[in-house]
C-alpha cells in the first residue's frame, strides 16, 4: 500500500480539522482536502483540482467507468463537496505533466475476477458437494468442505500515462486449500500453490492482464493416510502457464471478459496445452445501506480445457460487496456460489463435481 510522506500527512490532518470546524467550507480548503484524498487513496498526487461552489472538477485521465464511479463516490462523501464532474481535455490542449511511474500504489488497473475459483485473494467458504463423481477407486466422495485461500495481486509499479495505455507490473501469489469438514480433525484434502509475475494494461474501459503463472498441487497427509493412497495413486501435478485475459466495462455495470491459457511446461507431461477462459460480471450502480456502502454483484466464470475435451467448467457467484464510501482500497464480499464442472482443486482435476456454498472474500 502506498503511504503519504510526513508533509502530506500534516496537510491532511490540518484540512481534516478545518473540515470538522467549519459547516460551510471555502472552495480552496475543499480543493486541498480533495487533493490530499486523491493522493492517499488513488495515487493521483499531481492532479489539478478545481472547486467552484462545492463542485469538484477533475480532468478525465481516460479513466474507465468503474474508476470514475469510485472517484465520484469517494469525493462526494467529503464535507463541502456537492458533486464531481470529469472534464475531457479540449482538442490540441496538452494534459498537465504528471509523475511517470508510481511504486507500491493502491488500487488496481485490472479488476479481480469475482467468480474465478483460482483468483488469488483472501477467502473462507463452506461448500456442500452435491456430486463428486469419477473418484479414484477406493476413495470416499467428498460432502461438506471448508475452502480457504490466501493471496493477493501486488502492484510494484504503475504508469500514469494520459490518453494512452496505462500499465502496471507486479506479482500474483496465492494458496488454495480444501478441508474435509465431515472428519473430526477436519483433514486437509488438497492444497494448490500459485505464484507468478503479471503485467496489466488499461485504456479507459478496456483492461488487459498478461501473467506467467506456476502452480503445484499437493494432497494433505491425513487424507493420504486415511485413503491409503500410495505413490502411484497420487498425481504429481505441477505446471507453468501463460495467461491472457481482456475485459470491457459496459453501461449498466456489466463487464464481460475473455482470454485463455497455454501450458509452457507440465507434469504429467502429456497434459493438453490450451484452456479457454471467459465470463461476465455485473455490479450495481449505486450503493445501499448505512455506513459502509453495499453493492449487489453477480458473476459467472467459465473455463473449457483441451485436456477435458473442452467440457464446460462453470462457477457462478452472487451477493454483496461492502466498501467504505470514503475510501476505495479494501472490499469485503459475501457471496453465494454454485460450481459445475471438473474440480478446480489440482489433485482432482479429472473428477466431475457439483457443489454449492457461501463464502466471505476479502480484496485489498
Amino acid at each position: 500500500m502506498r503511504t503519504l510522506g510526513p508533509a502530506s500527512m500534516s496537510v491532511l490532518w490540518s484540512l481534516g480539522a478545518l473540515v470538522a470546524q467549519q459547516p460551510e467550507l471555502d472552495d480552496r480548503v475543499v480543493a486541498g482536502y480533495v487533493a490530499a484524498v486523491l493522493e492517499r487513496d488513488f495515487g493521483l498526487a499531481a492532479e489539478p483540482v478545481t472547486v467552484r461552489d462545492g463542485l469538484v472538477q477533475l480532468p478525465d485521465r481516460d479513466f474507465g467507468r468503474l474508476e470514475r464511479q469510485r472517484l465520484a463516490i469517494v469525493l462526494r462523501a467529503l464535507p463541502g463537496v456537492r458533486d464531481v464532474i470529469f472534464l475531457r481535455p479540449e482538442p490540441g490542449v496538452a494534459a498537465p505533466a504528471a509523475a511517470s511511474t508510481l511504486f507500491l500504489s493502491t488500487g488496481r488497473l485490472f479488476e479481480p475476477l469475482l467468480a474465478d475459483p483460482r483468483w488469488p485473494h483472501f477467502f473462507a467458504s463452506w461448500q456442500y458437494y452435491v456430486e463428486d463423481r469419477d473418484r479414484a477407486a477406493g476413495t470416499e466422495p467428498l460432502a461438506q468442505i471448508g475452502a480457504a485461500g490466501f493471496g493477493e495481486t501486488l502492484a510494484f509499479a504503475r504508469s500514469r500515462g494520459t490518453g494512452v495505455l496505462r500499465w502496471e507490473a507486479g506479482l500474483q501469489a496465492g494458496v488454495f486449500a480444501i478441508f474435509d469438514l465431515d472428519r473430526a480433525s477436519k483433514d486437509l484434502v488438497n492444497a494448490d500453490y500459485t505464484i507468478g509475475p503479471y503485467l496489466a494494461g488499461r485504456h479507459r474501459d478496456t483492461s488487459l492482464l498478461l501473467r506467467l503463472r506456476h502452480q503445484s498441487s499437493h494432497l494433505g497427509d491425513e487424507y493420504v493416510l486415511r485413503e491409503q493412497i500410495t505413490g502411484s495413486g497420487r498425481v504429481n501435478l505441477s505446471y507453468e502457464t501463460v495467461d491472457v485475459v481482456a475485459s470491457q466495462e459496459l453501461a449498466g455495470g456489466l463487464r464481460p471478459y475473455a482470454g485463455g491459457s497455454y501450458l509452457l511446461a507440465a507434469e504429467p507431461a502429456d497434459l493438453e496445452s490450451w484452456t479457454l477462459h471467459y465470463g461476465l460480471e455485473w455490479r450495481g450502480q449505486q450503493p445501499f445501506g448505512a455506513g459502509a456502502g453495499m453493492w449487489p454483484v453477480a458473476a459467472v466464470d467459465c473455463k473449457q480445457r483441451q485436456e477435458n475435451d473442452w467440457g464446460l467448467d462453470a462457477s457462478v457467484r452472487a451477493g454483496v460487496v461492502f466498501e467504505d464510501v470514503g475510501r476505495q482500497s479494501q472490499r469485503l464480499a459475501v457471496l453465494l456460489e454454485w460450481y459445475d464442472g471438473h474440480s478446480p482443486n489440482g489433485q482432482f482435476y479429472t473428477d466431475r463435481v457439483q457443489f454449492l456454498g457461501i463464502g466471505v472474500h476479502f480484496f485489498f
